[in-house]
C-alpha cells in the first residue's frame, strides 16, 4: 500500500473543475473526499470474511486472481488501486464520468507501471500491488449507457459503488443496471445509508461503517440473489397485518417501497371536482381490482401503490422550521389545501422570515383534515410513549376523496374503494403511505379512501400536544451522520473555493 500512497502523490486537483461542481448543487455527487486507502482494505476484508453463496464463512471472495473488481464512480482511482494492492484480482476496473479524474487515475497507474518496469519485476507488482498494473484499467464513461462499462460489470465478482452523494434517481437507475447486468451471486458494496433500491439484491451483512475523510460512513454489502423479500417481510409483517394489507400484496408493497416506485400516476389522473370548483379529485384511468390471491403475479402488481408524504414534522417548531427552510414548500402545501384554505391569507416570504410560528399556524389551520399522524415506538421501549409524527400526503394522496369527512361532507356519501395506511420502512428510516384497492374501480371512477384507515378521529392532530413534541427521534428528519458531515465539508469547500480532494 505504501507504493500506491506514493503513486497518488503524482496526482493534482483541477481547481476549475472543483469550483464548477461546487457551484452546481445538482452535481454534488461528482465531488467528495476519496476513500482512504486503509478503509478500502478494511472494506474488502469485511466482504472477504462474509458468508459465501453456500453459507460458508470467510469465502465470499476467494482472492486467488480469478475474480473481477469494478468501482463505479472511481474518481481518481484510489479505491481501484487500493483494491489491487489489497487482493489478487483477475482484473480491476474503474468507471468514471469525469475525464479529468480518469487522467489523474492513469497518472498514478503509470507511476506504478514505471516502478515495475525499472525493477524488472516479472510478476508486475510484487511489493506494490497484489494485482499487476497490466490488469488495471480506468474507463471514462457513463456506466448507465457504456458498452465497456456493461462488459466489466457483467464479469464482476465485486462491484463497489460509493453512492452516498448520488441522487435517488441515479441510485435507482444504477440499481436497475446492476440487476440486469451483474451475474448471479455477484457482490455489491454500497456506500449509502439507504438500501440499494432493487429487489434483486439480498443483504449479506448488517449495516457496516468505514472511515472517510469527514468521519464514519455507511457500508452495505449485498449479494445478487433471492431472499431480500423474506428479510423485509420479517421486519414489516406486524405493520402490514395491523394495517390489514392483504397477503397477496405484500410482495408488491416490498418491491414498490424498495425501488421507490411511485407509479400510481399510470393508473389515475387529477380532475376538477366540478365546473365551479378549483378542488381536484383523483380519477381512475383504467379499471382496478382488489387483491386476489388466486391471481397473484410474482409481485402482485396493480392493486397496491405507494404515496409520498409531502410534509412531515413533529412539532410546531419543526413545522415552522421546514416551511422557512424548504423553498417552495408553502406554495406546494397551500395548493394541496385548495378551497379548504378558504379566505385565509397564504404566508408570504416576509412572514416566513419574521414570524415563522405564525406562518406555520396559518398552514396548519388551512390543512385541517388533510393532516394525519402516526407514532414511532422503539422496540426496546414497550409500554412507553412513542414519537408522534405528523404528515400531509402528496398531490395524489391529499386529493383522494375521503368518505364522509372534510370537503367530502357536502357530497353524497360514497362507498370507499381504496384504503390507506402509513408504513414505516426500517430500511429507509421513513414512512410511506400504502394505498390499495378494496373494491372494484371502473375507468373514470373517482377514488374514495376509507377514512377509518388513516383519516378517522384517532389520527387527527392535537396541535397542543404537537407543540410539546421533540424532533430528535423523528426518522424522516434525521440525516445519517456521514451525509451531514459531507454537506458540512462541501459548505466549507464552497466558502474557501478549494477542496482537500476530488472524485
Amino acid at each position: 500500500m505504501d507504493r500506491v500512497r506514493e503513486a497518488i502523490k503524482a496526482q493534482t486537483l483541477d481547481q476549475e473543475a472543483i469550483a464548477r461542481v461546487l457551484d452546481d448543487g445538482a452535481e454534488m455527487a461528482l465531488l467528495y473526499g476519496e476513500t482512504p486507502l486503509e478503509s478500502v482494505s478494511d472494506a474488502l476484508e469485511i466482504v472477504r470474511t462474509a458468508p459465501s453463496a453456500t453459507g460458508a464463512k470467510g469465502q465470499a471472495l476467494l482472492g486467488d486472481g480469478s475474480e473481477v473488481f469494478v468501482d463505479v464512480g472511481s474518481g481518481r482511482g484510489h479505491v481501484v488501486l487500493a483494491a489491487a494492492a489489497s487482493m489478487k484480482w483477475k482484473r480491476c476496473v474503474g468507471i468514471e464520468l469525469e475525464q479529468a479524474h480518469v487522467d489523474e487515475a492513469n497518472k498514478a497507474l503509470e507511476v506504478l507501471r514505471t516502478q515495475t518496469a525499472n525493477e524488472n519485476d516479472d510478476t508486475e507488482g510484487v511489493g506494490a500491488l497484489q494485482t499487476p498494473p497490466s490488469a488495471i484499467e480506468f474507463i471514462c464513461a457513463n456506466a448507465l449507457d457504456s458498452e465497456a462499462a456493461h462488459e466489466a460489470l457483467a464479469g464482476a465478482k465485486l462491484v463497489y459503488c460509493f453512492d452516498l452523494a448520488f441522487s435517488a434517481q441515479v441510485r435507482c437507475h444504477l440499481a436497475a443496471l446492476f440487476a440486469k447486468v451483474m451475474p448471479s451471486n455477484a457482490l455489491l458494496v454500497s456506500g449509502h445509508s439507504d438500501p440499494v433500491p432493487s429487489v434483486d439484491f439480498a443483504p449479506l451483512l448488517p449495516l457496516q461503517t468505514i472511515k472517510m475523510e469527514w468521519g464514519p460512513a455507511p457500508l452495505r454489502v449485498y449479494r445478487k440473489a433471492s431472499g431480500a423479500f423474506d428479510l423485509w417481510l420479517e421486519q414489516h409483517l406486524p405493520q402490514l397485518e395491523a394495517a390489514g394489507v392483504p397477503a397477496a400484496l405484500h410482495k408488491a408493497a416490498f418491491r414498490k417501497i424498495t425501488e421507490m416506485d411511485f407509479d400510481i400516476g399510470a393508473a389515475v389522473q387529477l380532475a376538477r371536482e366540478s365546473e365551479d370548483s378549483e378542488d381536484l379529485v383523483v380519477v381512475a384511468t383504467k379499471s382496478l381490482g382488489p387483491a386476489d390471491a388466486q391471481q397473484e403475479t410474482e409481485y402482485g402488481e396493480g392493486a397496491v401503490f405507494i404515496l409520498d408524504h409531502a410534509w412531515t414534522f413533529g412539532s410546531r417548531a419543526d413545522a415552522a422550521a421546514s416551511l422557512a427552510s424548504v423553498p417552495g414548500l408553502v406554495d406546494r402545501l397551500w395548493a394541496l389545501c385548495g378551497e379548504q384554505a378558504g379566505e385565509k391569507a397564504k404566508p408570504d416570504a416576509a412572514l416566513l422570515q419574521e414570524d415563522p410560528e405564525e406562518a406555520a399556524k396559518r398552514v396548519l389551520d388551512a390543512a385541517g383534515n388533510l393532516l394525519a399522524s402516526y407514532e414511532v415506538r422503539r422496540g426496546d421501549a414497550d409500554g412507553t410513549a412513542g414519537t408522534t409524527v405528523f404528515y400531509m400526503l402528496d398531490e395524489v394522496g391529499s386529493r383522494l376523496r375521503r368518505r364522509q369527512r372534510g370537503s367530502a361532507a357536502r357530497l353524497q356519501p360514497t362507498e370507499a374503494n381504496f384504503r390507506l395506511a402509513p408504513i414505516y420502512s426500517f430500511d429507509y428510516r421513513m414512512a410511506f403511505q400504502l394505498a390499495w384497492v378494496i373494491a372494484p374501480v371502473e375507468k373514470g371512477s373517482v377514488l374514495v379512501a376509507d377514512h377509518e384507515q388513516g383519516w378517522d378521529v384517532h389520527h387527527e392532530i392535537d396541535i397542543a400536544a404537537a407543540s410539546e413534541q421533540s424532533a430528535e427521534a423523528l426518522p424522516e428528519m434525521k440525516e445519517f451522520a456521514a451525509q451531514a458531515s459531507l454537506r458540512q465539508m462541501m459548505d466549507a469547500s464552497r466558502a474557501s473555493g478549494t477542496s482537500e480532494s476530488a472524485e
